[in-house]
Order: C-alpha cells, then sequence, then structure tokens
C-alpha cells in the first residue's frame, strides 16, 4: 500500500525496503510502480532496483521502459540498465 497510497517519502522508503529485501517477489510490486506510477523519477527508482533482482524476470519490464514510456528521462534510465546487463 505504501507503493502507491503513501507520501513520497513513504513511497521511496517502501522501494528501499523493498530492494533491501531483494529477490524475485519484489518484482512485482516494483513492477507496477515502474509501469503505473505517475511520477517519472518513482519509475526511474523502480527500474533501478529492479535491476538488482533476478534478470530474466526483470528484463522484460525494463525493456518495456525503454521502449514505451512517456518519459524520456526513464526511457534513457531503461536503456542504460539494460546496456550494464
Amino acid at each position: 500500500d505504501y507503493l502507491s497510497k503513501g507520501s513520497g517519502f513513504e513511497r521511496y522508503l517502501a522501494m528501499r525496503f523493498l530492494g533491501a529485501i531483494g529477490g524475485k517477489e519484489i518484482i512485482e510490486p516494483l513492477r507496477r510502480v515502474a509501469v503505473d506510477d505517475p511520477s517519472a523519477s518513482f519509475r526511474s527508482s523502480a527500474l533501478r532496483w529492479l535491476s538488482t533482482t533476478p534478470w530474466d524476470l526483470a528484463a522484460p519490464i525494463i525493456r518495456h521502459a525503454a521502449e514505451n514510456d512517456v518519459s524520456e528521462e526513464v526511457r534513457k534510465e531503461a536503456k542504460e540498465i539494460l546496456g550494464r546487463h
């Protein structure tokens, strides 16, 4: 709930906590942020945290953002992540 309904700071902390937990269980909550969040900076952060999860599960989400995100900044971030893997 903090990822979608919290204040900006709460949402940021929720993503950091998920990143600290790691693993495939955090992919779906971060995917929702990466795809649906109205904030480009939160979408970019979600992509960065996704890049620390199992790559075979995260890569399709990051590729989708690289090709389809409305923000040039987010597309660039996604392409940079893809380039590092």
